[in-house]
C-alpha cells in the first residue's frame, strides 16, 4: 500500500467520523422518541408473544376468536400473518406505486414476519404436512382476499 492509498483511507475514515459526528449531534425532535417508544413497546410484544411459553396471556377476546376459528377451519391461520403479514403485502404494491418509499421498509418488516412464520409452519416436526399445507392454503385464502386486504388497498390508493 503506498502513501496515495494510505492518504485516501485516512480521508474515507475521516469522512465517515465527520458523518457519525453530524448525526449523533443532530436535535432529537419529541415525536422521535414517541415513535421509538412506540417501536420498542410493539417490539417486546411480539418477542414475548412469540414461542409456547410467554408471560403475556391472550385476552379474552382474542381466545373467542383464536377458539371460533380452530372450530370452523381444519387449521387455524396464525394472526400476524393473516391479520397483518397478507394485507401489508397488499400495501406494498399501494406504496410502491405511488412511490412512498417511507413506508416501504416498515411495510416489508411486517410482511417479512409473516412470511417467516409461513416457513416456520413447516419446519414443526410433529405436525402432519397436509396440516401446514391446508394452513398456509388457508392463510392466502383468508389473508389476502378478504376485505381487510381491500381496505387496505383502496385507502392507501387514495
Amino acid at each position: 500500500m503506498d502513501i496515495c492509498e494510505k492518504a485516501k483511507d485516512v480521508q474515507k475514515q475521516k469522512f465517515y467520523f465527520e458523518d457519525l459526528k453530524r448525526i449523533l449531534m443532530e436535535d432529537i425532535k419529541v415525536i422521535y422518541v414517541a415513535l421509538a417508544g412506540v417501536v420498542a413497546i410493539v417490539g417486546y410484544l411480539y418477542i414475548a408473544r412469540t414461542g409456547h411459553e410467554t408471560s403475556i396471556e391472550p385476552t379474552d377476546a382474542e381466545m373467542i376468536v383464536r377458539n371460533f376459528l380452530e372450530v370452523s377451519l381444519l387449521a387455524r391461520p396464525r394472526t400476524k400473518e393473516f391479520l397483518l403479514a397478507f394485507p401489508a403485502l397488499v400495501m406494498i404494491y399501494s406504496f410502491a406505486k405511488q412511490r412512498m418509499k417511507i413506508l416501504l421498509l416498515p411495510t416489508l418488516l411486517v410482511v417479512s414476519i409473516g412470511l417467516t412464520s409461513i416457513a416456520n409452519t413447516f419446519s414443526h416436526l410433529r405436525t402432519p404436512l397436509y396440516l401446514s399445507i391446508v394452513r398456509t392454503f388457508l392463510l392466502s385464502r383468508y389473508g389476502s382476499s378478504d376485505w381487510r386486504s381491500r381496505c387496505c388497498g383502496i385507502l392507501c390508493t387514495y
